[in-house]
């Protein structure tokens, strides 16, 4: 039967709490005043939020509560390689805790003779709760018996992200456990708590998880335990893609770190095989439509030290656990400041100095967007549009090839700093100003406008060398002076075009009489149009029938940029 301990003092519950570590975990465990300020609200039966840091033991959290109370916790994994990691972690000869995946036969068991479960932890996938039909039965079997201790989110922000997008399960299973509560609270029985756990560091996405799980609100005051500490042994790194050489990067990490390995994250598979194989015998790759059996013999060759490097998708990395980890590199951009704090937090776990980089291509925002189009919500796609920007910004804030102080560059602050993070593009100054008007009147006049013509032009003008032309067009577009119509032709090519925005049009009536009275810029203004006239009549070939638009509003937040991206797929 399980146990509440509400009328325990905190004193009692932190001599409970330290006795339970030194009998059921590895003698180097020693709990942190968070983890432990957490276990105590969740003894006490709360719903309970717990953001921390990727390595900061979030998953003592509900082992050691599991041991306390009694009963069985039930664990929503995102993963089975995930629960496979953690049930093998905690079936070592170190721990004194009992668990099991989602055993038919032991389900059975219980349903048929009532028997007593002789486990703490039960984990199962959203997919196997929703889907399974013993699962229900099971908890109100449990529950009954006064076996049942709580519903754990591990990673819990998949419930939000994954669950809007390709994992609708996620959002089924909330449902299911938020009847289940509701019927607790109608038949005047305690309801059964939650622990939520991810490190998303991001207001918005905690307040969008309580809401779909269905958190209490009457707790707040106990609600969230937060730890933003930064881990100072990582160095982060914003390079220009286009002038790295991937292989000579991590040929240099290799001998840095002798000992080391480090994961290179990409946007698709056909990237991770081609990196892979960049490295013969020292990487894998790794990604979701890889066979299960071949990701965890990738995965335990890499846990192992068999090989280096692991050539990833967002699919790997949730609950990995491995202390030498001296690098990750991030291929192409991440979609979310979220998805890049947690994937290069699993560098450097050990407290060893390690390095994060970001390997930062413009271009490389379109892939995204082509995803983004995919999405059925409206609402849901203004969330990972406004990430997107937020990832752009940051880029162009902190990557080495833009910032004239290198030393100032080589000390970035890791994203996390920037929840909030505002619109971070600095004021054009006069020079730039011309050449910003001279784009916004020459696409205005035109229309749609290939981005990549506008690239290409500016790369051969040299009447302004000091001026960075391509941070000016990239800057216009992510200040919302440009709209981007992205479409999508049957190789599944984006090709971004450029068309000017309502605020776009105010800039241009505002600056545009600096461009009328000098003559280089009368001159640069004639040359752009004809170029771009005569470049942009391959538009109508390379596009083809144009798909139904969609328009969606691009915000930071803070500010309402008048700036859309309109994705378009070719018939």
């Amino acid at each position: 039967m399980i146990q509440r301990f509400g009328n325990l003092s905190k004193e009692v519950l932190n001599t409970m709490i330290h006795k339970a570590v030194k009998e059921n975990f590895p003698q180097k465990y020693k709990i942190k005043e968070k983890q432990k300020s957490a276990i105590i609200t969740a003894l006490q039966g709360y719903d309970t939020f717990i953001q921390m840091p990727t390595g900061s033991g979030k998953s003592l959290c509900y082992q050691l509560t599991s041991v306390l109370d009694g009963g069985v916790t039930i664990v929503f994994s995102p993963l089975l390689s995930l629960i496979r990691d953690q049930m093998v972690k905690l079936q070592g000869v170190d721990y004194k805790i009992r668990c099991i995946g989602f055993d038919l036969d032991e389900i059975n068991k219980i349903l048929r003779t009532n028997s007593q479960p002789d486990f703490n932890l039960l984990f199962v996938t959203p997919e196997k709760a929703v889907k399974n039909s013993l699962f229900m039965p099971l908890l109100y079997n449990l529950d009954k018996r006064k076996l049942l201790s709580r519903f754990v989110f591990d990673e819990a922000h998949c419930v939000h992200s994954w669950g809007n997008s390709f994992r609708p399960d996620y959002l089924k299973l909330a449902e299911l456990i938020k009847r289940f509560r509701q019927t607790q609270e109608r038949s005047n029985t305690t309801k059964i708590p939650i622990m939520a756990l991810t490190a998303c560091d991001s207001r918005d996405e905690r307040e969008k998880i309580n809401k779909i799980l269905g958190m209490d609100k009457d707790c707040s005051r106990q609600l969230l335990f937060k730890s933003i500490k930064q881990r100072k042994n990582l160095q982060y790194q914003v390079l220009d893609k286009r002038k790295v050489n991937v292989e000579e990067l991590i040929n240099y990490f290799f001998e840095k770190y002798p000992s080391g390995v480090g994961i290179i994250y990409c946007l698709t598979r056909l990237e991770c095989v081609k990196l892979a194989k960049l490295f013969g015998d020292l990487a894998r790759p790794y990604y979701a439509k890889m066979s299960e059996k071949r990701r965890q013999i990738n995965q335990d060759k890499w846990m192992n030290g068999k090989i280096r490097l692991l050539c990833a998708t967002t699919a790997f990395g949730m609950g990995i656990d491995k202390e030498n980890v001296r690098f990750v590199v991030h291929y192409s951009i991440p979609r979310s400041l979220m998805e890049f704090t947690q994937e290069s937090g699993r560098a450097g776990r050990d407290g060893e100095p390690s390095e994060c980089i970001l390997l930062y291509d413009f271009n490389d925002q379109f892939r995204i967007l082509r995803e983004i189009k995919g999405f059925e919500s409206t609402s849901f796609k203004q969330i990972k549009l406004n990430n997107l920007l937020k990832v752009l910004n940051y880029c162009e804030k902190y990557c080495d090839d833009y910032n004239k102080n290198k030393e100032e560059s080589s000390s970035i602050l890791p994203p996390n700093r920037f929840a909030k993070i505002k619109n971070l593009i600095e004021p054009f100054n006069e020079k730039e100003i011309n050449i910003v008007c001279i784009i916004l009147e020459k696409i205005d006049q035109i229309g749609n406008v290939k981005l990549k013509n506008l690239f290409q032009f500016f790369e051969q003008q040299n009447c302004y060398n000091e001026i960075n032309y391509e941070k000016i067009i990239r800057q216009i577009i992510l200040c919302g002076y440009l709209r981007i119509s992205l479409l999508t032709n049957s190789f599944k090519r984006p090709l971004p075009l450029l068309s000017i925005s309502l605020k776009g049009f105010a800039l241009l009536e505002q600056f545009k009489i600096l461009i009328e009275s000098k003559e280089e810029f009368i001159k640069l203004n004639k040359e752009l149009e004809v170029y771009l006239i005569k470049n942009n009549n391959e538009i109508e070939e390379e596009e083809g029938e144009e798909g139904e638009e969609l328009a969606i509003k691009l915000t930071n937040n803070l500010d309402l940029l008048d700036n859309y991206f309109v994705v378009s797929s070719r018939c």
